[in-house]
């Protein structure tokens, strides 16, 4: 077989696969108790939020950059050279506090 046909194999299985369970859980949800259900659905919740912060963390704890004129969305910038109101390191006494 060449890839391209195991590939289409491939699809075909997992799709007779899905199918299958959808058919099943139709079939077995009148006798599955309503805990265990919203058990299953907490889990996947859960499982989803996870995965969620390991692949955009900043958005899943609620860091998100302002939003500027128009909705565009920037960054304030907060490095001491990008950022000339910065009291701790622009003062009158020269000292840059960020490093201590």
């Amino acid at each position: 077989m060449n890839t391209k046909s195991e590939l289409i194999v491939f699809g075909v299985a997992a799709l007779a696969l899905v199918g299958a369970a959808y058919y099943a859980k139709q079939k077995v949800a009148g006798f599955i108790p309503p805990v265990v259900r919203e058990g299953f659905e907490a889990a996947g919740l859960l499982t989803g939020e996870a995965f969620h912060m390991l692949t955009n963390p900043l958005d899943a704890f609620g860091i998100v950059p302002q939003q500027g004129a128009g909705g565009k969305a920037y960054w304030t910038k907060t490095t001491p050279w990008e950022n000339p109101n910065d009291p701790v390191s622009n003062n009158d006494s020269g000292m840059n506090f960020n490093y201590f």
